[in-house]
This record gives C-alpha cells, structure tokens and sequence, in this order.
C-alpha cells in the first residue's frame, strides 16, 4: 500500500515538474511574442503618425483653397454686378449717373 502511494506521488512530482517546465517554455514564447510585436508596431506607429501628419497638411491646403475660391467668387459677383450695372444697362444703373446718361 505504501508503494503504491510513492509510485503516485513520483508521478505527480513528474507531471508537476513537467507543468513547470512548459509554464517556462510558454513563458519564454510569451516574452519573444511580445519583442517581436514591439519591434513591428514602432514602424507602423510611425507610419501612422506620418499619415495623421499628411491628412492634417491637406485639410490645411483644403481650407486655404476654399478661401481663395470663396474670394474669388466674391470678385466675381462683384465684377457681375459693376458688368451688368455699367456696361450692359446704363440707362438702369443705380450707381451714379455719367455725363452721357442725363439726356435720357
């Protein structure tokens, strides 16, 4: 009876020596795991940061040319305007009157 209880108990020893040795090997594989993430994510962080730069740089152009088009366009009416005030109906215009509108 007292064999038997060794022979488990040697067998436990066993599997429990043989539990540590492949808690260490995983843990190993862990740490490995974990440089070789490190190691691809920096690139890629960098990249990332280079792309938010990138975008950041062409919202900038985008609001500037939206400025200068919103500028234009303001000449652009206004040049309408004056057009269509003094060169296309002289007679109607609102603005002041010329030296040849005071015979109409």
């Amino acid at each position: 009876m007292l064999a038997t209880l060794y022979i488990i108990l040697i067998i436990l020893a066993f599997f429990s020596l043989l539990a540590a040795v492949l808690l260490l090997y995983a843990a190993g594989l862990l740490l490995r795991t974990l440089a070789l993430v490190r190691a691809e994510a920096k690139p890629l962080l960098d990249e990332v940061l280079a792309t938010i730069n990138v975008a950041r740089e062409t919202a900038e152009a985008v609001r500037d040319t939206a400025q200068t088009a919103g500028a234009a366009a303001g000449k652009l009416a206004t040049t309408t305007q004056l057009t269509r005030e003094y060169a296309v109906r002289p007679g109607r215009a609102s603005g002041p009157r010329w030296c040849w509108q005071a015979g109409r």
